[in-house]
């Protein structure tokens, strides 16, 4: 058992699963770090003046300051400065080795030391202008890593005045030289900021890990152009404007770029050394250009504000970014949020990812940055993956199914400890199940009942068939679902993905049922890892006409979705587990009425000594009264699905990814399975055989609607 004190409330976890050095990123860890880096001037000289006193408040940047003696000054005047030395170089030489290593992580045949390898083939997905959004980058623990440097924090506390910030879930910058297999970098001039909304209201920053020389590419800004920024939008208010996405992105044109020029403006390429921070008013003009020597350029985007310029709305929706291990824009406070999907040829990248390859082991300090501890109770629950609106404390909860569920337990105690409801939808996974027996008799399925009727049977009505038993006691068996020979395919299907593992599993030899020679699985035969829950004759065995009508009967509309649930493969007398009861139900006690109904295809027949399911019939019935409390609802059917949900649902699908037993809501993405603590060798991110994909799998799936 451990203990995670979360400052006024201590958890009990319980499982052998969970590993201390998982739980150190919620407890009050700090990195070894230097806590104050050697600050150097920057190059531009000013006139020695009285300093401004500590506590002044934030910047105005507005031409009115009052002088403070540093770097803060070229930034009031110039609209842009360069912080030197806001990262030791050895370790800002360290980030940029992780970067080259995620970039040869892909196995595309990237080189660092060989630059004829710099070609979109051999690399993730990165635009012309060296920017990578995609992949779950954004959240690499290199990019944590920068973001929370005190050196470069600082700066911006700085500015502020003001420690209780949040940052942004930017870019990552690659920008290689002499590139001919992407189109080529052109000017860009531009402001980040609404000309409607005039002022400075964002302090953009980039932190510079690779020499930058006059020529190797980089940053070039436009000083003193964020002081006239409004006499400008006056003088030019008749100009048509650059069509962009979005109005916090003002683009110059000809003649907007005559007119600077018209007011002595100049261009300045931003030079700078591994370790330095570089930041910008957003209203400063600025762009950026490709190297014209053989330097290559890395930076990591930073930008911070204080979190009290975030509505508790934004920091949900950073929460839900955070969560997903999705990237913003330069706004901390997320009022947009991306995609990890990148294109290639047109075509959703086979190379996507969306976890990093090394997440993130944040400190106190950088996990306040990310804006969840800001989150006031009562909002805690306002994002997709909570839908409720309170917090309901647990002083103990077992987490023996946590790792089926997340490969990075943290994800799932973050879920648990910030989202307040999500630890009941997700603690079990034991829905519709394909189970495999000993035997070779009559073919059955059984379906149970979460809790009661959400559809207002009246306890009256009768049709004559096994709704009835369903609706009297939360459960039933349906005979004949599929006829013996399908069953004896799927079972034979069963085996022969366990021995495609080469593992040393031979389903006539006793011996080698255990665990040594098998995949990784949950309760001794629940399998949702390796793409499984992909599998060929998995979705053949969802799509059984037999199996669908049971539903379409059920829930009186042929419009479902369905889980993507895992499959079960129990092997008897299996002599290195250990078994032992876990009753549970597997719906929120906030969530009333029968709100997800289960099923379990069963292959040959399963006596009474067997193993197997084992219900308490008619306990569904004292759901609401074992239960006191309401809660929101939701249903099976399509139309009862957030498009949110349906869009995540889509997304798993065509990564083969599984979720747990709820086909419309609670979509949490299956992780990768374990072994004895660390990836299993063996994983899969494809299905050994791919479904046919016909449209009521894509209908099923959510991809496609009715």
């Amino acid at each position: 058992m451990y203990n995670i004190d979360s400052g006024n409330r201590i958890y009990q976890f319980r499982g052998g699963n969970l590993s201390l050095p998982t739980i150190k990123f919620y407890e009050t860890q700090f990195n070894s770090r230097d806590t104050s880096p050697n600050m150097i001037q920057t190059t531009t000289q000013t006139t020695p003046v009285t300093l401004k006193a500590v506590g002044g408040g934030a910047m105005k940047i507005d031409g009115t300051e009052t002088n403070y003696g540093d770097w803060r000054d070229d930034l009031a005047r110039d609209g842009y400065a360069v912080v030197k030395g806001a990262i030791p170089k050895e370790r800002a030489e360290d980030y940029a080795d992780r970067m080259y290593t995620w970039l040869e992580g892909f196995n595309l045949g990237f080189d660092r030391n060989d630059l004829s390898t710099v070609h979109k083939d051999h690399l993730p997905s990165i635009n012309e202008k060296g920017m990578c959004l995609n992949y779950a980058v954004t959240h690499e623990d290199f990019a944590w890593g920068v973001r929370g440097e005190p050196g470069v924090v600082g700066a911006f506390e700085k500015i502020y005045d003001d420690k209780e910030l949040i940052v942004s879930f930017d870019a990552i910058n690659f920008t290689f030289p002499n590139r001919t297999d992407i189109e080529p970098n052109k000017p860009w001039p531009h402001q980040d900021q609404d000309p409607a909304k005039p002022g400075f209201r964002c302090m953009q920053g980039l932190v510079n890990l690779l020499p930058n020389g006059p020529e190797d590419g980089g940053l070039i800004v436009c000083p003193g152009g964020h002081l006239i920024s409004d006499e400008f939008h006056k003088a030019m208010a008749d100009e048509p404007r650059i069509p962009a996405w979005t109005p916090e992105w003002f683009g110059f044109t000809e003649n907007g770029m005559k007119w600077l020029e018209e007011k002595g403006l100049k261009w300045v390429k931003v030079c700078a050394e591994p370790g330095d921070l570089l930041l910008w008013d957003s209203r400063t003009p600025h762009y950026n250009l490709g190297s014209k020597t053989n330097q290559p350029r890395f930076a990591v985007y930073t930008c911070y504000m204080p979190v009290s310029h975030a509505t508790q709305e934004d920091l949900v929706r950073k929460k839900d970014a955070y969560e997903r291990f999705v990237g913003t824009t330069h706004w901390p406070n997320a009022r947009h949020t991306g995609s990890n999907v990148a294109k290639r040829n047109g075509e959703d990248d086979p190379h996507n990812r969306f976890e990093p390859v090394n997440k993130p082991v944040l400190d106190e300090r950088t996990f306040k940055l990310t804006g969840i501890p800001y989150i006031k109770e009562g909002k805690r629950n306002l994002g997709r993956r909570s839908p409720t609106t309170r917090v309901i404390e647990k002083k103990i909860w077992g987490v023996c199914a946590l790792p089926v569920f997340f490969g990075d337990v943290r994800y799932a105690l973050n879920l648990f400890w910030y989202g307040g409801e999500g630890e009941a939808e997700v603690h079990h996974k034991v829905a519709f199940l394909v189970a495999l027996a000993q035997d070779d008799k009559d073919v059955e399925v059984v379906v149970a009942d979460s809790g009661v009727d959400l559809i207002q049977h009246d306890g009256k009505t009768t049709y004559n068939d096994w709704r009835d038993e369903f609706h009297r006691y939360g459960c039933c068996v349906i005979k004949s679902v599929i006829s013996p020979a399908r069953a004896e395919y799927y079972k034979s299907k069963q085996l022969a993905w366990l021995q495609s593992f080469n593992l040393g599993f031979d389903p006539n030899d006793e011996t080698t049922w255990t665990s040594d020679h098998l995949p990784v699985s949950f309760k001794g035969g629940m399998y949702f890892g390796y793409a499984s829950t992909h599998e060929k004759f998995v979705w053949e065995a969802r799509t059984e006409p037999g199996v669908v009508d049971v539903f379409t009967k059920l829930w009186g509309t042929p419009e479902l979705l369905v889980s993507f649930d895992g499959m079960n493969i129990t092997l008897p007398r299996q002599k290195d587990l250990t078994w032992s009861p876990w009753p549970h139900c597997d719906q929120n006690e906030n969530r009333k009425g029968m709100q997800c109904v289960q099923g379990l295809l069963n292959y040959q027949p399963n006596g009474p000594q067997d193993g197997g399911l084992i219900l308490m019939k008619g306990s569904s019935k004292l759901f609401d009264e074992f239960f006191a409390e309401q809660r929101y609802i939701c249903m099976t059917p399509r139309k009862f699905a957030k498009e949110e949900d349906v869009k995540l649902k889509a997304e798993l699908f065509q990564n083969f990814q599984g979720t747990t037993h709820w086909p419309h809501c609670n979509i949490h993405k299956a992780g990768p399975p374990l072994r004895n603590g660390v990836l299993c060798p063996k994983n899969r991110t494809e299905p050994l055989e791919k479904p046919v994909v016909t449209e009521q799998v894509l209908r099923l799936a959510g991809v496609k609607a009715y």
